[in-house]
């Protein structure tokens, strides 16, 4: 009795520990709104240094002084909304070429700069409201 009660408590705690290396830490990212919840801390940082390097900025570009929960800042929110336009064109045009040069990436229209260079000729009164002045 005492040796199967020792086995017990020795696989619960191997599964407790074993837990704890392969799960996210619940509620370490807030306002994910388009990535999951249960994305990597490296997936996040690979997918953040994408779009910087795209758009040729940093991260205060989207997430002001560094508050990345907060979404005052209006190209956090043009992020989101780009965010699901490729993911929808990839989706319909391209829905075998996951992981291969057949998709479309912020690279693809920005090529390093803020914004694409379509945009930059846009006369002011033709510019979308998110764009700005």
């Amino acid at each position: 009795m005492r040796k199967s009660l020792i086995v017990i408590i020795s696989f619960i705690a191997i599964g407790i520990l074993t837990s704890s290396f392969f799960t996210n830490e619940p509620g370490k990212f807030k306002n994910l709104k388009i990535l999951p919840m249960s994305i990597s801390e490296h997936a996040l940082d690979s997918i953040m240094d994408l779009y910087s390097t795209s758009l040729g900025v940093d991260c205060a570009f989207c997430h002001g002084n560094y508050s990345y929960e907060s979404d005052v800042n209006k190209h956090k929110l043009v992020a989101r909304e780009m965010m699901k336009m490729t993911d929808s064109i990839n989706a319909k045009y391209f829905p075998y070429g996951g992981g291969t040069s057949q998709t479309i990436t912020c690279n693809s229209c920005h090529h390093g700069e803020t914004f694409p260079a379509r945009f930059k000729q846009v006369k002011k009164e033709n510019k979308p409201a998110w764009l700005g002045n």
